[in-house]
């Protein structure tokens, strides 16, 4: 019984054996070789041979599509990463990062230095973010406002071509909307707009609330003696259109407990004023009678309202 037994294993094995070296005789033989008169191997192959060796073909195959289609995968996983990051790198040029400082959380970033979005070149780029457009202001500290505004770039490294590429090598198109959005967007691996899946587009979208936010404060004066009439509030911003020092007197509203606020209330379907986010100040001018009184407050705009609390 054990005799009969090895006697299997040992036949099964021997035509495993013949068939790898048919098949090494199919991969390496040159046409001619295969022409129908060609006399087969000695003793020819039994049908478990013939199956062992379309099974092991079968095998070979299969291995090397997977193989193909890791490939392929790895290659989209590292353009796809590419362009993610590259996107959010932009993202973040143009907000900005909330850095700690001594008098609130200073932002550094495109609009926080211009008050507004990039602006787009003929080309369809943002290239005001790696050069200064002629025309808009540089960067500049302003004592009496406490703040600096203007260009302070670059924000991002100049591209070689001038245009901004995604892990695909195609160029990023940027568009800005009615509703005063900032969209990114990469065609993906088909380099085609649209698309399901790997072939789908990559779209980063910047938002007004994410880079103008409300404010609001209040006002009760010296002594709790409230002068409605003689005292001021100017904030101080970036220019939208140059880049430099924007200031702007603002509306009070008179609340019922006889305090002046701004920005706390909205009434007959008028919005609260926006500002862009970053370092900003304000310029109290109180009076009381004869005496008069000059406060710079600096405080920073961030995304959502910002309350600034009674100034006294």
């Amino acid at each position: 019984m054990i005799k009969l037994y090895r006697k299997n294993v040992t036949e099964f094995f021997q035509s495993v054996g013949r068939g790898l070296r048919f098949v090494s005789h199919l991969l390496t033989c040159s046409p001619a070789h295969l022409h129908p008169k060609t006399s087969a191997p000695e003793n020819g192959f039994t049908l478990v041979e013939v199956l062992i060796t379309l099974v092991i073909i079968g095998l070979i195959g299969m291995t090397a599509a997977l193989s193909t289609t890791a490939g392929d995968s790895s290659d989209f996983d590292t353009s796809y990463q590419a362009t993610v990051e590259l996107m959010e790198e932009i993202q973040k040029a143009v907000l900005g990062d909330n850095i700690p400082h001594d008098r609130g959380v200073q932002i550094n970033g495109y609009v926080a230095d211009m008050g507004r979005l990039p602006v787009l070149n003929d080309s369809g780029q943002p290239e005001s973010l790696w050069q200064k457009p002629e025309g808009l202001a540089a960067r500049q500290y302003y004592a009496g406002a406490k703040i600096s505004t203007g260009w302070n770039g670059p924000y991002v490294d100049r591209p070689d071509t001038g245009i901004l590429k995604d892990g695909w090598g195609s160029a990023l198109f940027f568009e800005t909307g009615l509703d005063k959005s900032f969209t990114i967007i990469s065609y993906g691996g088909d380099m085609q707009p649209g698309g399901r899946g790997p072939a789908g587009d990559i779209v980063v979208k910047i938002k007004p609330h994410q880079y103008m936010a409300p404010l609001g404060f209040s006002f009760r004066g010296i002594d709790g003696d409230l002068d409605q009439g003689a005292s001021t509030f100017t904030i101080h911003y970036p220019d939208p259109e140059t880049g430099g020092l924007a200031s702007e007197e603002l509306e009070m509203d008179r609340y019922t407990s006889g305090e002046l606020v701004f920005g706390l209330f909205v009434s007959n379907g008028e919005k609260r004023p926006l500002y862009p986010i970053g370092l900003r100040s304000i310029t109290a001018t109180i009076k009381h009678g004869k005496a008069k009184q000059e406060k710079v407050i600096v405080f920073s705009v961030q995304p959502g309202m910002n309350y600034l609390g009674t100034i006294e």
